[in-house]
């Protein structure tokens, strides 16, 4: 948690910023179902099936991505939820 933030703390310039989200809170498998990257797929398009939108359109955040919540200052454990985000034009 204490390189996430000093990266961040660190990040001079409007593009270094979207790269830095991108990679560390968009991109990858999140924390939660981390080495379990079948179980994360299903999870997905389980949602997907629901609201009849492309897997690729949701994303886990928060703690449950990154496994600790910066604004919190806690580490991600089985008290903590799950954030989903959906990004869909439908």
């Amino acid at each position: 948690m204490d390189d996430f933030l000093k990266n961040l703390a660190s990040l001079n310039d409007d593009n270094a910023l979207l790269d830095f989200c991108r990679r560390k809170v968009l991109h990858g498998t999140p924390f939660v179902f981390n080495g379990n990257e079948d179980a994360y797929y299903s999870f997905r398009k389980r949602i997907a099936d629901e609201f009849e939108i492309n897997f690729h359109e949701i994303f886990i955040i928060g703690s449950g991505k990154l496994g600790f919540s910066p604004h919190k200052n806690k580490i991600f454990d089985y008290d903590s939820d799950i954030d989903v985000a959906i990004r869909s034009l439908a």
